[in-house]
């Protein structure tokens, strides 16, 4: 059964592209990471390390999904993402979706003073992708928050860069919401997932 794609069929393979420089960047942050928590040994500086390992390790593996679904469309001129099929791709995404929520979760951990755990609330969604884009997306709102309170209270250009960073990882997660409305959306996601 062939799926109406919400990917702009010219944008696919730059996707790729992208998750892999993510994918780079989030594995250069988690070596930084470690040497701290190495240097400190405090349990935060620990869980931040481990996110973004997870982080890299989802991106990686959105990356080679991407570039499987791609090598797919080159061959049979399709895209059977998200279908009543179960296959490779699927678990690619599984495996992005849920090592990315716990990424996020656990720096959002690292972000929250207080023992309590960080829960959201969510109404239910006709697809696990979109369910699990609406998680993803208030758990990085929430970083994005404490981030740009953080900038706000002092006012340097690193915390500049956190915060806007983690703005813009929120704002990729809120702009796929709508790529099944318009094309545009996910390019724009790419585009704020990239800067």
């Amino acid at each position: 059964i062939h799926m109406v794609s919400v990917l702009p069929i010219r944008f696919l393979g730059y996707d790729t592209i992208i998750y892999a420089v993510i994918a780079i960047i989030a594995f250069l942050i988690a070596y930084k990471g470690y040497r701290v928590w190495e240097v400190t040994n405090l349990k935060k500086h620990f869980y931040f390390y481990l996110s973004f390992l997870l982080l890299g390790v989802a991106f990686a593996t959105i990356a080679l999904t991407s570039a499987y679904t791609f090598f797919l469309y080159s061959n049979i001129g399709e895209i059977k993402v998200f279908d009543q099929f179960f296959g490779i791709d699927d678990i690619g995404y599984w495996v992005y979706l849920i090592t990315s929520l716990v990424s996020y979760s656990l720096l959002a951990y690292t972000y929250t003073h207080e023992k309590k755990s960080f829960l959201v609330s969510l109404p239910l969604s006709f697809n696990y992708f979109s369910y699990f884009n609406v998680l993803l997306f208030f758990v990085a709102a929430y970083l994005a928050f404490r981030t740009t309170t953080n900038f706000l209270s002092n006012r340097n250009k690193n915390s500049f860069f956190v915060a806007s960073c983690f703005v813009l990882i929120a704002l990729y997660h809120a702009l796929l919401l709508f790529t099944p409305f318009t094309k545009l959306a996910y390019v724009a996601a790419h585009g704020s997932l990239i800067l």
